[in-house]
């Protein structure tokens, strides 16, 4: 089903430069301006301030968009025009509103088209979005204003457009932004869907154009299968930009793309032991040469309740550790894991669980939470003084020690479902509900 819910590499990648970071033009350390955080989804906020010291939060404002559901994470991304921090969020009736950080007062609406449960990216001062229409809609960051649109075209066998589930992620290359994005085709039955590359607001080869397109159905033994795991962006140990993801059922397997051209690096196969075991989380990336390994590491959970490291530059399998068997609980695991040193850290269920980077040993699992988790987990705090945050389906965000997972404080903002997850910026935290209210936490 749907997954719910800056560092920066440059290199020479198929005869071009490529490149991928937060906002050129709205760059400040407490920007939080794509899915998880940055293009690999290492989930570690700069933020200082929410940490063991300071681990309780109070809610400091409410804003309620237009009463539908909300299931994309807030983005925060310093406003220079405006001299702010914004924070951006979209309801699924397809609102976008930008609000003042630090009030909750809104700046300004949009309508980007109905059914969006992903999250915007923001590069320079474009922010990406997709609908269930089918629709990538580039507005500009500061006005809402329209700058630019691309429409997914019907491809057989869909009768309608291909549904944009997947949270955008924006590189660049010498001729500007790329917006790399997948849909999950028509619907769950007929769900052909394929991974994109569109050329940004701004590019030499011309504004929402498509650059390429990989059908996911085209090259394994699946028909049809879609995609709506948020793509990650890292340069692998050759100096290539690759675009990986997960890709729903039947398929239920990892790719990796070159970012360039559209081709196939590798695909690893998770386990299929049930009939809806796709991937719907995000990878997270350990880059070449982190954690002292070479080629780099994926790291990113299926439905088969499994988390998995995947050699980024072959696809082979590295360790992986069964969270449904651990846990003695079956259910959707589709959260984007942290990555923090030689730490991950990812929710299952309704624990929050770390492994060690390297080897995949267990090193610690929470106390069991009010209810289970759709959203990822964030890393905040400064050495030593570390924090892990989320938010579960009964209303409540959590903070937990980062060195033991031992739980600090218990926030309690809804009765209903947080099923996304938070962004962190400038010492408040932002996270949105199933009732369509977005909550500035401090």
């Amino acid at each position: 089903m749907r997954q719910i819910g800056a560092v920066a590499a440059m290199c020479c990648a198929g005869g071009m430069l490529i490149s991928f970071s937060g906002p050129a033009a709205a760059a400040t350390p407490g920007d939080w301006s794509t899915f998880h955080g940055d293009p690999l989804h290492s989930g570690v906020s700069p933020d200082t301030t929410i940490s063991t010291s300071h681990p309780t939060l109070a809610v400091k404002w409410s804003h309620t968009i237009d009463g539908s559901p909300i299931y994309g994470s807030p983005m925060v991304v310093y406003n220079i025009a405006l001299s702010e921090n914004l924070v951006y969020e979209v309801s699924v009736g397809g609102t976008m509103e930008a609000m003042d950080a630090t009030t909750g007062a809104m700046v300004w609406t949009a309508t980007v088209g109905s059914g969006v449960v992903d999250s915007p990216a923001i590069d320079a001062n474009t922010l990406y979005i997709g609908s269930d229409g089918g629709l990538l809609s580039a507005l500009d960051a500061t006005t809402g204003a329209v700058q630019c649109t691309f429409q997914l075209p019907i491809l057989s066998p869909e009768t309608t457009p291909g549904r944009i589930e997947s949270s955008p992620v924006v590189g660049h290359d010498s001729s500007g932004p790329i917006v790399y994005f997948g849909d999950t085709g028509q619907s769950e039955s007929v769900n052909r869907g394929r991974e994109w590359a569109v050329y940004g607001f701004g590019n030499t080869h011309g504004n929402c154009v498509n650059k390429w397109v990989f059908d996911l159905g085209a090259t394994s033994k699946s028909k049809h299968s879609g995609t709506w795991s948020p793509p990650a962006l890292v340069v692998d140990s050759t100096g290539r930009t690759l675009v990986v993801f997960g890709s729903g059922q039947p398929d239920d397997a990892v790719y990796a793309l070159d970012a360039s051209t559209g081709v196939r690096v590798w695909r690893f196969q998770t386990i299929k032991n049930f009939s809806d075991a796709d991937v719907g989380a995000a990878p997270t990336i350990g880059a070449p040469d982190v954690n002292g390994d070479a080629d780099g590491i994926v790291y990113i959970d299926g439905k088969d309740r499994i988390e998995y490291a995947i050699d980024l530059l072959t696809g082979a399998q590295l360790w992986d550790f069964d969270m449904g068997a651990d846990a003695s609980h079956k259910t959707n695991s589709v959260s984007c894991a942290a990555l923090y040193g030689d730490i991950v850290v990812v929710a299952y269920a309704n624990f929050v669980y770390e492994f060690n980077a390297t080897t995949g040993v267990k090193l610690f699992r929470s106390v069991a939470m009010s209810g289970s988790v759709l959203g990822s987990v964030i890393v905040s705090g400064a050495p030593g003084s570390e924090v892990v945050l989320i938010g579960d389906l009964t209303g409540r965000v959590y903070t937990f020690q980062f060195s033991n997972l031992q739980e600090l404080a218990i926030v309690h903002l809804s009765k209903t479902k947080l099923a996304d997850s938070i962004a962190i910026s400038d010492g408040m935290a932002y996270v949105a509900d199933e009732n369509g209210i977005v909550y500035g936490l401090g």
